[in-house]
This record gives C-alpha cells, structure tokens and sequence, in this order.
C-alpha cells in the first residue's frame, strides 16, 4: 500500500491497532509546520483523513496516539499538543466527527521518541510530568477516555526512560539491552542480557523484574547487525528483533528465555532498496480488518 499525501514532509506511522494504522504527516506551509492525520487500512487499501486538529499556534507540534475499545468496539484517535496544554480525542467512525477537549489530573509534556501501545483497552505512551519534569508512563483509558500517570520509582526511571514497551501476555512491559558491565544501549552482538519490567498491578502501580541471559550462540547469530525490539510473541513469549536499517537483507529474530535459543530468520519479498526508506519499521500481532469505515 503506497500513499501520498502531497508535498514534502515527514511522515510517521503507530503501531497497527485491530487492522488499521494511524498515519501522521507534518510538513511546512508559509513557514509554519501544519499536521495532518488520516487512518489507513492496509488490507483494504482504504484511507480515511481526519478533521484538522485545532490549536492555538501551529508552531506547536501535535502527538496523535491510536488505540480501540474492544468492549464498545471503537477506534479513538488521542492527541496531544507538545507543551502540555491540549488534550483532544476523536471517535471514530462517530456520527459527529469532531474533536473533544479532554481534561488531564497532571499536566505533562511530549515525549516523541518511542511508540505508544494499546494494551485490552488501554493506550500507554511516555511523557515528562510537568512539574516534577520525571518520566512517566500514561494511562489512556480508551473507553472512559480517563488520564492516568504512573510514576517512576526507583531503578524503574531508568526503564521508563530507555526501554521499550511491550505487550507481555496481555500486560505492559518495559524491556531494555544491557552488555556485560550493566550499559543500557545498543542491541548487537556485545549484548548479554535483557531486563524485563512487568506492570502487574495498574491501581498499586506494582512491577515485577526479570533478567533473561543471552546464550553462547548470540554472537554468532547476529554477527555485525544492530537490532532494535519489535516486541513479544503473544503465543510463545519470544522476544522478537528485527534487522536496524537492513541492507540487502532483511532478518527478523527470535529469542527463546524458556530455552535459551536465538533463531535468525531471513525475511524474503521485502522490497530492500534503502533509498526508499528512512527505516524499516516492523510490527507483531497485525490483523487484517476488511471493514471500510465512512
């Protein structure tokens, strides 16, 4: 599926939410950025733009987030303007198709450099509380459309600041790439193990920690790619990887904590001329959706 939205910019996809996907494209007209958000069916091939976001500025950048009640069964569009002070939501498939202002209990800033997931109902996204400027995770109750942060405590700061989020057996995890002397960084061939924080409890905000060891046979496996977290196998638990900016070739792999195995699997059709590409994004779990939404 190939789309154009006219013009320059830049253009950002979320993760796939029950078969469609949330696209933003943010470009520059008479000098000032202006976002624009539509949602895309890649089984349909269907694309549905969405009502211009209103702001008070267009220098402010906006945050869109996708996420699905599966008890009402509706798609929610939430967004948010990057000091903080606008929170919108928009319903879709709604009769009346505009925006609602959505009141928040702690103000709190854009935090733009990692994907949010929708987790059984609810939408997670990282931020900065405002005035304790800590990081945060968000809450988004897709169905009551309610605001709720969870703190960082202790060493979990660290995760909530570098980790990836996770769907882990219906929960949200936080998991991040440590080397042999603790570094929290790059996933390569020096990695020795992963660190997985588990919320286990929304209303106490309780985690669990577990520590999953790399085996001997990683180095090899992975050679000289750099890999990035796609996220967790709903039915076997394997942390999945992808290949960071492939060339030539693209792999996806997979590690085993029940048994302590890494498998690389080549993947083949996948159109690799990087000149196309800023980079490849990849996602577990897609369904296809066949329903077209007015």
């Amino acid at each position: 599926m190939k789309l154009s939205f006219g013009g320059f910019g830049e253009i950002s996809c979320g993760r796939p939410v029950y078969g469609l996907v949330c696209v933003k494209h943010v470009r520059v007209l008479d000098g000032e950025k202006e976002t624009a958000l539509a949602i895309c069916n890649p089984s349909t091939r269907q694309v549905l733009h969405l009502p211009k976001v209103e702001t008070e500025t267009r220098r402010l950048k906006l945050r869109s987030m996708f996420g699905y009640d599966p008890v009402d069964k509706q798609y929610k569009v939430l967004c948010m303007t990057s000091d903080g002070g606008h929170y919108q939501v928009l319903t879709l498939g709604s009769p009346n198709r505009s925006w609602r202002m959505l009141e928040c209990c702690i103000p709190h800033y854009d935090y733009p450099l990692l994907k949010e997931i929708c987790i059984d109902g609810v939408l997670y996204y990282k931020s900065i509380n405002q005035s304790t400027q800590t990081f945060l995770i968000v809450c988004f109750d897709v169905r009551s459309e309610m605001l709720r942060p969870i703190e960082a405590k202790g060493s979990l700061g660290r995760a909530m600041l570098t980790g990836d989020m996770v769907n882990y057996g219906g929960r949200l995890g936080l998991i991040t790439c440590e080397d042999n002397r603790g570094n929290v960084g790059a996933i390569n061939r020096r990695s020795s193990r992963f660190k997985l924080w588990v919320l286990e409890d929304v209303e106490k905000q309780e985690w669990s920690e577990r520590v999953f060891v790399l085996p001997a046979e990683w180095k090899n496996v992975v050679g000289e790619h750099r890999l990035n977290f796609v996220g967790v196998a709903s039915r076997t638990n394997e942390i999945v990887l992808s290949s960071w900016y492939p060339i030539n070739r693209f792999y996806l792999f997979y590690f085993d904590p029940e048994i302590d195995t890494v498998v690389r699997v080549e993947m083949q059709g996948v159109d690799m001329d990087v000149s196309n590409y800023a980079v490849l994004q990849t996602f577990l779990d897609h369904v296809e959706d066949v329903k077209l939404y007015a």
